[in-house]
């Protein structure tokens, strides 16, 4: 957003030609995947429409190890996230459980 400096009689700063419109709602969203840890950002992923377990599982594919490699976490890291139906779905804890022995949570 542009800064910007506006001169203005004393007690006229909030008149309605003194000020700029904004966007209260309806301005559309996105949502995104991410991770972090102590020594930087991961992977930044947008998520399309709404996601289930299988997509959720795709994506945990694709950025979770790249990003601990991009890191440089070696083997001592902990994958933490909350309680999501998607996130808790069998299908992705047992995809989780089969596919590494690093410590989920």
């Amino acid at each position: 957003m542009d800064q910007r400096y506006v001169w203005r009689r004393k007690n006229k700063a909030y008149e309605e030609k003194n000020t700029l419109p904004t966007v209260k709602y309806g301005g559309g969203s996105i949502m995104l995947w991410g991770c972090f840890a102590s020594a930087g950002k991961g992977k930044l992923q947008r998520v399309q429409g709404t996601m289930n377990s299988l997509q959720y599982q795709e994506m945990l594919d694709d950025n979770v190890m790249q990003s601990v490699t991009n890191l440089r976490l070696g083997r001592r890291w902990t994958f933490q996230q909350d309680n999501d139906p998607k996130h808790t779905s069998k299908f992705v804890t047992d995809c989780i459980t089969l596919s590494s022995n690093i410590s989920w949570y």
